[in-house]
């Protein structure tokens, strides 16, 4: 009977059990196919890959991997930079994970190719227009994404102006301060000097525009770290509300434009020049918006023009654009050349995409625009040989001279880990054949041709003695659109809402955790930051009558209210191409001091590598250190010395 008992128990054990695990299973299943059931009219072809079991367990361990790598970003910086270091180094790395990446493409095609046709055939419901004018060139979407767009901005402008003149002006910022309070003043772009109160004879014209609206920042607000910054941050509201705009045309999609522009807002590197009196803000934003326009220039149809001359095949065949684009790219480049060439990188991606284009499409218009351009070259080179820009290129275009990889690692760091970036970024190439929409498919060319030339003029072709971020910051907009199209178009090859809302909360939070991580540099500036407030005010206050000042590039401004009549002397500076020594040596270093036996010596500590070696040895040996390494913070190294101090030098 006990037995009895014991088998009837073992079976509705096992029957509890396989309720269970079939419980399990029904689960596992709805995380693993979604939550809902789709029309089958929906579904055409998406779930195609599913019947190979082999290429499902290649997709969930794809992403597995995607997940693992992508997660990286939240380690320690230490350990990040480490495994960085390790992957650059190894290029089987990067090289295995763009062709793993290629690979799921090519075998999900089916599924990447329904993803667009239902994001193209999607209805968006309210929109926010009706225009059908405007629905031509910008499709229409729902009015609450516009009110999230404007709370981004107004959020845009509450951090780039936090704590905005906390920090003391850094590095190229007094050019920029000292021109366009000579603008102020006098009306010319010549540096002030804040000392004499008076304009000097060093002309500063560079980026005028943006000189000018600092200008007129300063006739309403003073003079100040945050009347000069904040025309940075106004730019960096404009960024980040046109993003939106500029990414809802190249993607379709107005979830994954307001990811773009959150992305854009949290991103540290854009961050720092919308706060910061540099040109670069305001070029980020204007580049971003000519690009579109020149793309609607060539894709766009003016239907008032079209209904004149459509029935002519001249025009039909090789003169039909958008005009009105046309004279708005004009306008936008002369601004955008006269705040930076760098701009003009506009011009060789235009170029490029019309061949291709005329490659894939065969269109005569792209012919025609295309052998325009290259008559266009050639006669500005021949007829303007003392032109600005034949001068640019001939100081700077060294091709293949050296090379700087260090740009496409600038390209592709954010918003995820680096080689996640570079896996994706290489997938949009992917995209490109697998769009069923020509227009989507032209739109991801020329965002392609932009990243890409852009890596391979910096990286081969344009020799800029600093290798910096600054340069390809324009470009990096592109990058990023790309990357994020890529990222969601792979979630949604597996068309479920669980993965699909964990992927897009662990892109965001990568961009948090740069944000973040580089939060500390934004808000309380970068290590070795000077303070020269804090330093110069040591010197303005105990400044004797007599003294001299000698400082390898004086920053002025924080010495203003001293005796006009103080004399100040360079201490040089060594050439960026580093070709020649500092002309100040110490031989006339020691001739001005014994002239003035008394006074202060001034330099940044990161650019201690400009003065004179013997210069600074011999200040450091015999001079009495007020501020600086060893004494404080301000990293701004301040000696002062007297006749008893002076002494002959022998050096070894």
């Amino acid at each position: 009977m006990s037995n009895l008992y014991f088998q009837l128990f073992q079976l509705f054990h096992f029957f509890d059990c396989f309720v269970i695990w079939n419980r399990v299973f029904i689960i596992s299943k709805s995380i693993l196919f979604g939550f809902r059931r789709e029309r089958r009219t929906q579904m055409n072809g998406l779930f195609s890959q599913h019947r190979n079991p082999y290429i499902l367990i290649f997709n969930y361990a794809f992403l597995a991997m995607l997940g693992c790598i992508t997660a990286l970003v939240f380690l320690p910086r230490p350990v990040q930079m480490h495994m960085e270091a390790i992957i650059w180094d190894h290029p089987m790395a990067p090289i295995s994970g763009v062709i793993i990446t290629i690979l799921f493409f090519l075998l999900n095609r089916n599924a990447v190719r329904s993803v667009f046709s239902v994001t193209n055939e999607k209805k968006m419901g309210s929109p926010i227009r009706s225009n059908a004018a405007f629905s031509r060139f910008m499709p229409v979407f729902p009015v609450y994404y516009l009110v999230l767009i404007i709370i981004f901005s107004f959020l845009a402008f509450y951090l780039y102006s936090l704590r905005l003149d906390s920090l003391n002006f850094w590095d190229d910022e007094y050019l920029v301060v000292k021109a366009a309070e000579g603008y102020r003043q006098t009306g010319s772009f010549y540096s002030w000097d804040f000392i004499r109160g008076e304009i000097t004879s060093h002309k500063y014209e560079r980026a005028w525009p943006h000189l000018w609206l600092v200008s007129q920042s300063y006739k309403i607000f003073g003079v100040s770290e945050w009347s000069s910054r904040i025309v940075s941050v106004v730019f960096g509201c404009l960024f980040v509300f046109s993003s939106f705009f500029i990414a809802f045309y190249f993607t379709k999609n107005a979830a994954l434009a307001t990811i773009i522009s959150a992305i854009f807002l949290l991103n540290p590197d854009f961050m720092y020049y919308f706060r910061h009196t540099r040109m670069y803000a305001v070029l980020m934003p204007l580049f971003f918006i000519w690009s579109m326009t020149v793309f609607l220039t060539i894709e766009g149809r003016w239907c008032w023009l079209e209904s004149r001359w459509g029935t002519n095949k001249f025009f039909s065949n090789y003169l039909n654009f958008d005009y009105r684009f046309a004279l708005l790219s004009l306008f936008l480049m002369v601004w955008a050349y006269h705040i930076h060439v760098i701009s003009l990188l506009i011009v060789p991606v235009t170029f490029a995409y019309l061949v291709t284009m005329a490659i894939m499409f065969r269109k005569k218009k792209y012919i025609g625009l295309s052998l325009f351009l290259i008559i266009a070259a050639i006669l500005i080179y021949l007829f303007l040989p003392t032109n600005t820009i034949i001068k640019f290129m001939t100081n700077v275009i060294s091709l293949f001279e050296s090379i700087r990889p260090i740009f496409m690692k600038l390209m592709v760091q954010k918003p995820f880990f680096t080689l996640t970036n570079l896996m994706l970024l290489s997938g949009s190439i992917v995209l490109i054949f697998l769009c069923p929409d020509n227009l989507q498919k032209k739109k991801l060319v020329f965002c392609l041709l932009m990243v890409l030339i852009a890596i391979f003029f910096f990286m081969f072709m344009v020799d800029f003695h600093s290798q910096h971020y600054r340069y390809i910051c324009h470009a990096v907009p592109f990058a990023i659109l790309l990357i994020c199209l890529t990222y969601v178009t792979i979630l949604k090859v597996f068309r479920n809402r669980f993965i699909f809302l964990v992927g897009v909360f662990l892109l965001l939070g990568s961009q948090a955790a740069h944000f973040v991580r580089g939060a500390p540099f934004l808000y309380h500036g970068a290590r070795g930051q000077p303070v020269p407030s804090v330093a110069y005010a040591t010197v303005r206050n105990n400044l004797a009558e007599g003294d001299v000042i000698f400082a390898q590039y004086l920053r002025d401004y924080y010495m203003r209210g001293i005796p006009k009549d103080t004399p100040t002397i360079s201490l040089g500076k060594v050439p960026q191409d580093f070709a020649k020594p500092n002309p100040y040596n110490f031989k006339r270093f020691f001739k001005d001091v014994r002239q003035y036996k008394r006074g202060w010596v001034i330099w940044d500590k990161y650019k201690e590598y400009h003065v004179h070696p013997k210069v600074a040895a011999y200040v450091k040996t015999l001079f009495t250190k007020i501020h600086g390494e060893g004494v404080d913070d301000t990293n701004v190294e301040v000696y002062f010395f007297d006749e008893p101090m002076i002494k002959r030098a022998v050096f070894r």
